[in-house]
């Protein structure tokens, strides 16, 4: 029987992990996937694989979701997108490393704290606020693929329904996604290696979406969402620990 390669196993395991993750909430995918795979996998070799994995779910999401989406309610979020996206990827090719490790332990301890322990939605943000979001959004998902959490923090706080905010969430991030991953082929960091890992883990990540989405059903969403905000407060602290 040949040998199995132990971070094969757990990269299939990261990815259906993050993809049921994404299927429960909506959104996160990136945010579990990547601090877990930077931990045995190059982060500028994880970065170009989570932007097509996230992109694959993103896409198959918004296919159910797509009557409730209005696009242009994130037009400048988008054009503020557009502008971090660039920054993001040159800061992921000619950084240095440990920083975007610890950068994402911020990000991520920052998230999850707020999450978890600020109970009232914030006020309605403006056009500014919107662009500004959307540039931190478009650096930190051009750099590690963590730029959901401003494009949460901005979609959440207008009066639309669930559906509706859901909708917004894929569509945002299919866009972007969209832009990482051109900005990451032609930069040269999407390799022939990145695509036949990306064909390897594309099933574990299917099978975790499925999985999520039949969980979403039957799972309190208070008790869920404190249960994954925990998790990852703890890849955080582990990412600047490590």
């Amino acid at each position: 029987m040949p040998d199995i390669d132990p971070t094969l196993l757990l990269s299939l395991a990261a990815v259906f992990l993050a993809a049921l993750t994404h299927g429960l909430a909506g959104f996160g995918y990136a945010l579990v996937a990547m601090p877990l795979l930077v931990l045995w996998m190059d982060i500028r070799a994880a970065a170009p694989l989570v932007a097509l994995l996230t992109v694959t779910t993103n896409a198959l999401f918004l296919a159910g979701l797509r009557k409730s989406l209005v696009p242009g309610r994130i037009v400048r979020l988008l054009a503020g997108a557009l502008l971090g996206v660039p920054l993001g990827i040159l800061f992921l090719r000619h950084g240095d490393p440990g920083i975007l490790g610890l950068t994402l332990g911020v990000v991520l301890i920052v998230y999850s704290l707020r999450a978890l322990f600020v109970k009232r939605r914030p006020p309605g943000m403006g056009r500014q606020a919107a662009v500004l979001l959307g540039i931190v959004s478009g650096f930190l998902g051009g750099a590690i693929n963590t730029g959901g959490p401003p494009a949460v923090i901005y979609i959440t706080a207008q009066p639309w329904s669930k559906r509706e905010i859901h909708a917004t969430l894929q569509f945002y991030f299919i866009l972007v996604g969209g832009l990482i991953v051109l900005g990451h082929a032609l930069t040269g960091l999407t390799t022939a290696a990145t695509l036949r890992m990306y064909g390897v883990l594309l099933p574990a990540s299917l099978a975790g979406c499925a999985a999520g989405y039949a969980l979403h059903r039957k799972v309190g969403q208070e008790a869920y969402h404190r249960l994954v905000y925990s998790l990852l407060l703890a890849l955080g602290i582990l990412m600047l620990w490590r």
